[in-house]
């Protein structure tokens, strides 16, 4: 993708991304995907991630909403309804995430929300058995003690939010 991105097809440019852990480097492939195929809503996406995960959630979601302006796809709402969550902006998070079912990750940020919401007993079904530290919280305020335990001592990537929770 460096020598010459224009003889590459879309599928083998966003490939090519995944080929580095360089976030600058995958920054300049998704910019060049989104120069020669605007209308690929993956790479503005993917541009999102890359900014949420430096920190700049205002650029994420200027990215999210370009990618869902192409294609109202389930990622991009995803993604959106995440920065709403984050914003506290619980009718927003809501309505993205209505259309983002489809990811893999659904049942963990509508699980969120609906602990954001006071929801608990729907929140525990919506996280569908994955292990993480707002289950346990949707646990606790249920009053399920013993299973907020084994949930937090089964959570794979433990921070210090797990050990608080654990305490």
């Amino acid at each position: 993708s460096k020598s010459n991105p224009k003889a590459l097809n879309i599928e083998e440019l966003l490939y090519s991304a995944t080929l580095t852990k360089d976030a600058a480097e995958q920054e300049s492939i998704y910019n060049k995907a989104t120069q020669f195929f605007p209308n690929d809503s993956r790479a503005y996406n993917n541009l999102g991630l890359l900014s949420y995960k430096k920190g700049d959630l205002s650029q994420a979601e200027n990215y999210f909403k370009k990618a869902a302006s192409i294609q109202n796809a389930a990622e991009p709402n995803m993604n959106l309804g995440l920065i709403a969550l984050n914003d506290g902006d619980l009718a927003a998070a809501e309505s993205y995430l209505g259309k983002a079912t489809s990811c893999e990750e659904y049942g963990e940020a509508y699980g969120t929300l609906l602990v954001r919401q006071g929801k608990y007993a729907q929140a525990i079904n919506a996280f569908g058995g994955k292990k993480c530290n707002n289950l346990a919280v949707a646990q606790i305020c249920s009053a399920k003690y013993s299973d907020a335990k084994a949930t937090l001592e089964g959570v794979a990537k433990k921070n210090a939010a797990t050990s608080y929770l654990l305490a």
